[in-house]
This record gives structure tokens, sequence and C-alpha cells, in this order.
């Protein structure tokens, strides 16, 4: 087993998962692989930056525009890199080519009509989403994309790759049982400690340890579908199709958030 530091596995996982300022040196696969552990962690600083984006714009702006400053600021963080997975797996997959021809349009920088579609949809179920997530449960913007990148972790362990090389593959050969293990016990702290006391606007009948346990049933249940069925239609995952895991968890995580913000007090 390789050995990497606690603060080495969040520098990588850093680099590798956004393109804000830090550093960018040499990275192994082993690293790379281990820095699952920190996966997590690093989606809560996203979620930092998105929330305090979207406070501020709430006090600025009106109506659904605080919702796309938070939608925007989480794409350029990462570089819309998900986003860029989310559409080339649906050009590959929503389709009736067959599994060689599914993993070379996935390496096509082009966007089809398949992929374009899945990525309207996407952001524009996020914009809807956090309308009503910002005014009642912000806490939650948050603990998003934390859920969403531990979610990454888990698929690395638990489908096999489908390619005998590629950038994720580094993910699958050195990522270890333990990350996925820290990964977990990370997640599941920041959806115990994050939401308590931060959404009272949900009403007294619907707790905030609820709001997070039903969003993040949300996000697992989504992933975890979409994961499985491109699985079966070309034998394993890609780099994309985990990038495309990530945002469909993180569109579910909010959509339920959403609805409870909605329901009854």
């Amino acid at each position: 087993m390789k050995q990497v530091s606690a603060p080495r596995r969040f520098v990588v996982a850093w680099a590798f998962l956004t393109r804000l300022p830090g550093d960018r040196g040499t990275i192994t696969d082993a690293e790379l692989g281990r820095s699952l552990a920190a996966f997590p962690a690093v989606g809560l600083v996203l979620g930092a930056l998105a929330l305090a984006a979207g406070n501020l714009a709430s006090s600025l702006l009106p109506g659904i525009l605080p919702a796309i400053v938070v939608v925007a600021v989480l794409v350029v963080a990462t570089g819309g890199l998900h986003l860029d997975g989310l559409a080339d797996s649906f050009d590959a997959l929503a389709s009736t080519r067959d599994r060689e021809r599914a993993l070379e349009v996935m390496r096509d920088s082009r966007i089809g009509a398949f992929g374009a579609v899945a990525l309207l949809l996407a952001v524009l179920a996020k914009v809807a989403a956090l309308e009503p997530v910002l005014d009642g449960a912000s806490a939650l913007v948050l603990v998003a994309p934390a859920v969403s990148r531990w979610l990454a972790a888990v698929a690395v362990a638990a489908f096999p790759y489908a390619r005998p090389s590629g950038l994720g593959r580094a993910f699958r050969d050195h990522g270890e049982t333990s990350d996925v293990a820290v990964a977990s016990v990370i997640v599941a702290l920041a959806l115990v400690l994050v939401p308590g006391g931060a959404v009272a606007a949900l009403g007294a009948s619907v707790g905030a340890a609820v709001a997070a346990l039903g969003a993040s049933v949300g996000a697992v249940v989504a992933a975890l579908a979409f994961w499985a069925w491109a699985s079966r239609r070309i034998g394993g995952l890609t780099g994309d199709l985990y990038g495309a895991g990530i945002e469909i968890a993180e569109v579910a995580f909010l959509c339920v958030t959403a609805a409870w913000c909605g329901g009854p007090a």
C-alpha cells in the first residue's frame, strides 16, 4: 500500500477536482488513487465557496439570480469538469452505439445533441432547485458537493473500469478500501454537523437531519442507478462517467432538498 499523507491527499484531490489555485506539481498515479479519501473534503470547500457566493448574491439580487450565481461559481471552480463528463457520457450512452464506439465518443471533445440536452437539463434543474434551497435550507448547499464527490469514491470501488488505461484508471488501480472508508466518515460528519440548526425554515416538523438524510438518499439512488446502467452498457465506468454521476448526484440532492423546502411546515 502506498503511504500518502492526509494533507497530500487533499492537495492532490484539490488539484484534480478544481481549477482553483493550488499545487499543480507532479502527481503520481498512486497519489491520485489515494486522494479518493479527500474527495468529500474538497467538496465541502467547494460548497462553502458556493454558499458564500449565494448568500452574498441573495442580499443583492432578486429572484432566481442568486441560484444562477451558485451554479456559476461551481462551474468556474471546477472548470466544468463534471459537466463535460456528463455531456460526453450521454452522447455515448443515449444512443444505439456499441461498446467500442461509445468509448470512442467519450474521448471526442465535441458535444452532440444528447450531451447538449443533458447539460442543459442539469444546469436548469440545479438553478430551479437552488432557488427555494437558498431561502430555506442554504446550509445544505455546502453539503451537496461533498456527498456527490464521496459517491464518486464509492463508484471507483464498486464498479470495474471500462478501459485498459486512462486517467480514471489510477483511481481504480491505486485507491484503497480504507480511502473510501475515510471519505465516508468525512461525509457522515458533514451531514451530522453542517445542517444542524441551520434549516429552521423547513419547519419544526422537518428537522435538518431528516432533510440531509433524505437528500443524501436521493443522491445515492440516482447516482448508483446511473452508474449501474452505464456499467452494464459498456462493461464498467470511465472518468467521464464518474463526473456524470457527480452531476446527477448533485441534481438529485438539491431537488430533494427543494422538495423539503416546498413541503408543509
